[in-house]
């Protein structure tokens, strides 16, 4: 039946134009959303100068670039899995694309390139690996010290305010009841790029050597 014929070839047609459509968007959007994470990891580049920086500066908005950047990527990957799922039941011809993740080593040097997901083998900065390392860092060297810092500021203020009762006509030297690690932070930048997380960072330790100040900004050795 002529008919019949056509009906069914229209079918096919139509099917064919929709996992087209389906395919294409797939890979559209793993790149929006790879372009989103790198997006906002050289927005976080360009903020801070180093990645001592970075972690002694820490904060609740930091915390959401971070998540930013994390959940644009693991929705990059599922995208391009999605497509690679339609892609098997419908081949595209001389498309077989694969990719690899590369390791952030160095901040503000890594991660600032983007990739193209069209060549058979590409390569993508993974961004998820990096945001791992760096949680772990700053719960294992910059959040306990932090909260030193807040002990150490808190006697601090509580001996200043004793002397004060006690000599009340004597001139007391005030400092900012908000002395945190920044304010040491600032007195040691270094010059380029920090080192990668890992062993060849700069120990943050050695700022526990703010115990033996009591002003804000006093430089440590």
């Amino acid at each position: 039946d002529l008919w019949a014929f056509v009906r069914q070839h229209e079918t096919l047609c139509k099917n064919h134009s929709d996992t087209t459509k389906m395919i294409y968007e797939a890979i559209e959007s793993a790149k929006a959303n790879y372009n989103k994470s790198l997006t906002e990891y050289m927005s976080i580049c360009s903020d801070y100068y180093s990645l001592n920086e970075l972690l002694l500066q820490h904060n609740s908005s930091l915390d959401e670039r971070m998540k930013s950047v994390q959940e644009h990527m693991q929705k990059c990957i599922s995208d391009f899995q999605e497509y690679k799922r339609l892609t098997k039941l419908y081949p595209v011809m001389n498309y077989n694309q694969f990719y690899e993740f590369k390791d952030i080593e160095t901040f503000r040097l890594d991660g600032l390139t983007n990739s193209d997901f069209y060549v058979n083998r590409f390569f993508v900065w993974d961004y998820g690996k990096w945001i791992d390392q760096y949680y772990a860092k700053l719960k294992s060297d910059v959040l306990p010290l932090r909260s030193e810092v807040e002990q150490i500021n808190a006697k601090y203020e509580k001996a200043r305010e004793e002397y004060a009762a006690q000599k009340p006509q004597e001139a007391v030297r005030t400092t900012s009841s908000s002395f945190s690690v920044l304010g040491v932070m600032t007195t040691r930048r270094s010059s380029g790029s920090c080192s990668p997380i890992g062993s060849r960072c700069v120990s943050l330790r050695r700022w526990q050597a703010i115990r033996l100040y009591g002003m804000r900004g006093a430089t440590v050795p």
